[in-house]
Parts: structure tokens; sequence; C-alpha cells
């Protein structure tokens, strides 16, 4: 039996034998604005931090400062190296409704040694990037989006709920032990 699992970046169906359609997801890269130039970003629900390639601060010229003293660690436990952090302005693509939106969001970046992925996609934007994005839409605006913002925006709108829930349930304990 064949089932859609994933497609490819063009939006093509992958046709593959059931029950791999599950193991493999959508692709989760979409288009954004950093400091002015259109490049490929992965939304990654699961990073803590935004991370830019060193090729891409270089391009835009970008200060890249020292930063000393924090570990990181990706899936697996692989250890991520770091030339430093820098600080980015972006932007979200154009809202159907609103396609003169320039809207910019600035965050501090970890800057990553570019890999081979990072050569086509850039920039991974983590939880901190996502939700200052995604703030700057209105919502009946965000089914105008890409799949992938829109897949972004319910796992926040999730998160947000569980994160909820968790300070309820803290609040309720400290008042049970007072």
């Amino acid at each position: 039996m064949l089932a859609v699992g994933t497609t490819t970046k063009q939006g093509i169906p992958i046709l593959i034998p059931d029950p791999l359609a599950r193991l493999i997801g959508w692709w989760n890269e979409v288009d954004i604005c950093v400091n002015g130039l259109n490049v490929r970003a992965l939304l990654d629900t699961g990073a803590q931090v935004t991370s830019v390639s060193d090729t891409l601060c270089t391009r835009l010229g970008l200060h890249v400062y020292k930063l000393k003293g924090i570990a990181m660690e990706g899936t697996g436990g692989i250890r991520i190296e770091y030339v430093g952090y820098t600080k980015v302005h972006m932007a979200l693509p154009k809202c159907p409704k609103r396609p003169d939106s320039s809207s910019m969001f600035s965050i501090p970046a970890i800057v990553l040694k570019e890999s081979e992925y990072q050569k086509e996609v850039p920039v991974t934007l983590g939880v901190t990037a996502l939700e200052g994005l995604l703030s700057q839409i209105p919502l009946e605006e965000i089914q105008g989006l890409d799949e992938a913002w829109q897949l972004c925006h319910a796992a926040q709108v999730v998160a947000d709920k569980l994160h909820a829930r968790q300070a309820s349930v803290v609040n309720d304990l400290t008042h049970v032990a007072q």
C-alpha cells in the first residue's frame, strides 16, 4: 500500500510505502527576510535558540560577537560548536491581506559554522523567534501563510496551553503548601 508521506520542496507529493508514511514528516522550511535578504529558514519549534550560518553573517556584513561559556547540545547529545552570536532583523513573508507588511522582529542569534544543509537553509528559527514573528500576524491571516507557518502556529498554541496549565498546577501546589 502506498501513502502520501511527505512532499518535495516544490510541493510534489511523494508516494512511499506505509508505514514509512508516518515516519517521514513534511518539509518545515519557509522563505523569510533577514536583514533585507530573502533566505530559506527551518521552523524548529523544539529549538531554544535561533541560529544563522557564519557565511550568511559575512554576506550581510553582520558583526559576530564573541560568546563563551555556553554549552549547547542538539538532538541525540550532539555538541553544537558555535562561532559567537549576532543580532538579526527578520520579517515574515508578506501576508495576503497586508501585501505592504514590513514589520521587523529583532533577535540575537547563535552563529554556527556553515554546514552542508545551511548552504541551502542558513537560518534555523527557534521558539523565541517564532513567537515574535507569529505575534505580528492577526489570527485570521495565519491561514493565508505557507502550511509550515500554520503548523508552527498550531504548535505554539498547544505549547502556550501546556505552559498555562503547568503554571496553574504550580500555583495550586504553592497554595496547598502554605
